[in-house]
């Protein structure tokens, strides 16, 4: 189990029909001298990916930075957090392969941030 938690005084959910969770995909494909490439698992397990986008404050956008920045390490360590379907609570880290998150003004006071998280298998 991680020890890092998602933070309270962020939004425990995704904005409405944001969320994403495409399957993990483990496959890997070797092209043969005639026919169709083989394809076989790649591993025993495979990481997940989540995103979705929130609407922040002044506050939660600082605490986001801060959670990002220092308590994750630059979004290296990883952390849980809540199941948008539900379940127990999920152990990720932000994507390594996706630019960390970066809220885009929308108003005098909000912020919209797409979060993009690699589910830990």
């Amino acid at each position: 189990m991680v020890a890092i938690a998602w933070p309270a005084e962020l939004p425990q959910s995704f904005l409405r029909g944001t969320a994403r969770r495409p399957y993990a995909d483990n496959r890997i494909r070797s092209e043969t001298g005639i026919g169709p490439g083989k394809v076989r698992r790649r591993s025993a397990s495979a990481a997940g990916k989540l995103s979705g986008q929130m609407m922040l404050n002044l506050a939660q956008r600082q605490a986001l930075r801060t959670f990002f920045e220092n308590t994750t390490g630059g979004g290296v360590l990883p952390f849980t957090f809540p199941d948008p379907d539900g379940g127990a609570a999920l152990d990720c880290r932000f994507d390594p392969e996706k630019d960390p998150p970066a809220p885009e003004h929308v108003s005098r006071a909000v912020w919209r941030v797409t979060i993009e998280l690699e589910i830990l298998p």
